[in-house]
């Protein structure tokens, strides 16, 4: 998959219809189970095999839809691909989960070590 902004043609989410937002917002195995649900509606719909009449771009549209699964369904593969297929690098925190407990223990001193460095770690108040 291309690095960069993600368009129409390799955006797993539009392809499988997923909005986005909506998933971003969902437990693990809701995640799964409403991404499983849309792949086998859409496999169904553009199985070159229910397609006669038009098997060329079927089979195109399944292949799409099973890459877009394959990706989506495991969550280290949808972790990378959401990171990866932001334009720019602030694009990079929209997709990130909303609330995360270690970031949120961790986050007060991160913003500490980048607004004075690791010296306050080791300054004595004599």
């Amino acid at each position: 998959m291309p690095r960069g902004k993600v368009t129409m043609k390799n955006d797993y989410y539009a392809i499988l219809k997923l909005n986005r937002n909506k998933i971003r917002c969902m437990k693990t195995n809701e995640i799964k189970a409403e991404i499983k649900k849309s792949y086998r509606c859409l496999a169904m719909r553009w199985h070159p095999d229910k397609n006669p009449d038009n098997q060329e771009e079927a089979t195109i549209r399944f292949q799409e839809i099973s890459n877009a699964y394959e990706v989506l369904v495991d969550d280290k593969k949808r972790q990378i691909y959401n990171i990866d297929s932001c334009d720019t690098s602030s694009d990079r925190w929209y997709h990130m989960p909303m609330k995360c407990e270690k970031c949120e223990k961790t986050l007060p001193d991160l913003v500490t070590f980048l607004q004075h460095g690791n010296r306050h770690r080791y300054t004595s108040k004599a």
